[in-house]
């Protein structure tokens, strides 16, 4: 009977159904997966000369705390390179502002390059490459979408301005506010989504959704977040339900899924 009843399924956005958390300064999936990584490394903090090092300590990923005397590296770097509120005696706001954006900075920086080679995190480094591997859309998915020859095209005009060193002008500015006001296209929309060729909505997501299908399990979803990030999630998602996502579209070799109400499907 327990099995029978009806599942809610609540999903926040950010760092949930997607990899990324804009509000927090992880704007794109490398530096999301770095700080994810970070939460699960642990190691011993040592004081050399005034200066505090992390050490790792524990050689596997970990939720929990191993040992008491463990710290994470993420919250190491909170530590040393977090956000201050408050003002010391005699410091400005402006002071203290600056300082805050070197600290920013400072953490971005350590923890994208915490698993490169002489970095505490060195041994987690395949592992890491392979979560961010794990990322891409298949070959076939981003070829059939063109993004290939997007990327490259992006990177020769990228190449050739920044050799120009031209400058966006009055009337480039106009023309961008112009091309805002036309409404994309549902082809530009889905580039746009995966225009890094990477993921927006992680395929675990959908795998969740397709297993609870064939199970026979009745669900509902929530999806919640700011609705600059909850239009481009419903979008994609509406395009899963109708059978014309790029990664479940039957096309590519990928296969067919729609959860639109026809025949074998159910509502969504």
């Amino acid at each position: 009977a327990q099995s029978n009843k009806r599942l809610i399924l609540h999903f926040n956005i950010d760092k949930t159904i997607v990899c990324r958390d804009p509000y927090n300064g992880l704007d794109n999936i490398p530096i999301t997966l770095a700080d994810c990584v970070a939460k699960l490394c642990w190691g011993q903090v040592t004081v050399e000369e005034d200066v505090k090092k992390w050490t790792l300590a524990w050689d596997t990923f970990s939720h929990e705390r191993p040992e008491e005397d463990l710290m994470t590296f993420r919250d190491f770097l909170e530590l040393e390179h977090g956000q201050r509120t408050e003002l010391l005696e005699g410091e400005t706001q402006e002071q203290l502002d600056e300082i805050n954006k070197a600290n920013k900075e400072l953490f971005m920086e350590k923890l994208l390059n915490f698993s490169k080679p002489g970095n505490p995190g060195s041994k987690f480094k395949s592992q890491i490459e392979k979560l961010n591997r794990s990322t891409y859309l298949p070959k076939n998915v981003r070829e059939e979408l063109g993004l290939n020859d997007l990327k490259k095209e992006k990177d020769k005009k990228k190449a050739e301005n920044e050799a120009e060193g031209e400058d966006s002008g009055e009337g480039e500015d106009d023309q961008e506010e112009e091309e805002e006001e036309v409404e994309e296209t549902d082809e530009q929309k889905m580039i746009n989504l995966f225009e890094d060729q990477k993921y927006h909505l992680l395929p675990s997501f959908f795998k969740t959704l397709i297993y609870l299908k064939k199970a026979k399990r009745e669900f509902s979803i929530v999806i919640r977040g700011e609705d600059e990030f909850i239009k481009p999630a419903v979008f994609e998602f509406n395009k899963f339900c109708i059978g014309e996502h790029p990664c479940f579209c039957g096309r590519s070799g990928t296969p067919t899924i729609k959860f639109d109400g026809s025949k074998n499907t159910r509502y969504c």
